[in-house]
């Protein structure tokens, strides 16, 4: 089965600081380039088998139904809906950040 993805306007929010951050704090642009490029075909590659990751185990996660999955340091949340057969990425995050504090 395929699955269509769609980025919650937290995700799509996220994504676009980590590029700003990277390119423009850090100043590495092509660096920048790299890591949402690589982020968004670790996001693509879950139309095919999204369910080869786990539930969370934080337990506000688990409840939602929400699985992660990684891009070098940054993890990637996400919700699948076998009805509508979607994904939804609900946020994408540098992973030594606190979870807790994540939004969703």
């Amino acid at each position: 089965m395929h699955y269509k993805i769609e980025y919650s306007s937290i995700a799509e929010n996220s994504l676009n600081e980590i590029y700003d951050y990277i390119s423009n704090v850090l100043l590495g642009p092509r660096a920048a380039q790299i890591i949402t490029l690589g982020i968004m075909s670790t996001i693509n590659s879950l139309s095919e088998l999204p369910k080869r990751n786990k539930l969370c185990d934080e337990i506000f996660l688990k409840n939602k139904n929400i699985r992660s999955t990684h891009f070098k340091n940054f993890k990637i949340l996400y919700y699948i809906d076998d009805n509508s057969s979607t994904i939804t990425i609900v946020n994408i995050f540098y992973s030594k950040r606190n979870i807790n504090i994540v939004i969703i």
